[in-house]
């Protein structure tokens, strides 16, 4: 029995710690509204305090008088010094790398374009990484928290990019190439490939539209199609972490049976583009002809019905009750996202669909969040030992 309460008491106190952390997270508190918000004792919320003080991931914010008298109250909140976090967000040929603090501000960021996906761009992301840190960390902060978004899978078993399209071969001649090349800069930190969808779908969990949902989905329409599923406000990874690869769903035009990505994101449709007006179609110019062209116009409304037939796949399976849209073709506006809406009238549970208010920033939000949950986990396992 002894060997079991132990246990119990170990998982019990993991719990307390995460429930602590996540409440510091969002706001300063007293170790009284700590005890009081997640129903602990006073004994236990003073322990975990302490213990969180004593390993730095802690620190006072500032002591007030209460009423004028004599006696303080003493607020607590994440140490911004406790860890950097480092995020890396690569798609449609481009790199954003943001610096934080484990406070979750950001402290610099700096963007880069990418001419191919290749060995050479990973080993200059890695440098350009460490030139911002030693240019932005003047208190000497360990990073702790590498997480590299890719536009790519990475499989959750081994931790690998699975070998995708869009980057050239060679990228996976060598196994782990890109957390090895980072782990041998940021020797302190651990270096995490997510995909980017699921780094955008973090991002909507913890800072925007999908917050505090039970079950939703993030759907993201841009160069390619793809998302995220949130269930029991959990991401659904997969058994793999390939779930949310929403543009392998299937669909028949009446005269091709394909996947939906190739009928409804912007690659695709600027490829349909070009066979209307006879020439190359660029990115801006696909949205010209849109509101200029009336054939074109067609042909994007038609692909906002294909995505609300996709809605109501997804809706239906898994009993959604929130779908967040995002992507650069929400840029289309409002009658193209009306057209989705209509068409995923058939839905069993009505749920609510809206577009992103954070759009682009989910990626960053995204980086952060999950980076902290990563440190979250490391903290719990330091304080056990």
């Amino acid at each position: 029995m002894a060997v079991k309460l132990g246990k119990t008491q170990t998982f019990s106190r993991e719990i307390n710690t995460e429930l602590v952390l996540n409440l510091l997270r969002n706001k300063p508190c007293s170790g009284t509204e700590i005890a009081h918000e997640l129903l602990l004792s006073h004994a236990t919320a003073s322990s975990i305090i302490k213990q969180l003080l004593e390993i730095n991931v802690i620190k006072i914010d500032e002591t007030k008088s209460i009423c004028g008298l004599g006696r303080k109250r003493v607020l607590y909140v994440l140490n911004p010094n406790y860890s950097l976090i480092l995020g890396i967000n690569i798609s449609n040929l481009h790199a954003s790398i943001s610096l934080m603090d484990f406070s979750q501000k950001i402290i610099a960021t700096t963007d880069l374009q990418i001419e191919k996906y290749s060995k050479s761009t990973i080993y200059d992301l890695a440098l350009v990484s460490s030139k911002l840190l030693i240019e932005n960390n003047k208190n000497n902060v360990p990073v702790k928290s590498v997480v590299i978004a890719l536009p790519g899978r990475v499989n959750q078993k081994t931790g690998e990019l699975v070998l995708s399209s869009q980057f050239d071969k060679e990228l996976f001649s060598e196994s782990h190439f890109i957390q090895k090349t980072f782990e041998k800069l940021f020797k302190d930190a651990t270096v995490t490939l997510e995909n980017d969808n699921n780094i955008m779908t973090y991002g909507e969990i913890y800072n925007g539209a999908l917050k505090d949902v039970t079950n939703g989905v993030y759907f993201n329409i841009d160069y390619g199609v793809g998302g995220g599923i949130v269930l029991n406000k959990q991401i659904f990874l997969g058994d793999m972490g390939f779930a949310g690869e929403f543009g392998l769903i299937k669909h028949y035009d009446g005269k091709v049976y394909d996947h939906i990505d190739e009928f409804i994101s912007l690659r695709a449709l600027r490829e349909k583009a070009r066979e209307i007006v006879g020439h190359k179609v660029s990115r801006d110019e696909l949205f010209e002809l849109y509101n200029s062209n009336e054939e074109v116009r067609n042909l994007v409304l038609e692909s906002a019905k294909v995505v609300g037939n996709a809605l109501v796949q997804i809706g239906d399976v898994y009993d959604i009750n929130k779908f967040v849209l995002s992507g650069r073709a929400m840029n289309f506006g409002k009658d193209y996202i009306d057209q989705i809406i209509k068409s995923s009238s058939g839905l069993i549970n009505q749920p609510e669909i809206i577009v992103s208010k954070i759009g682009k920033q989910a990626e960053v939000l995204g980086t952060i969040s999950l980076a902290i949950e990563i440190l979250f986990e490391e903290i719990k396992r330091k304080i056990q030992e």
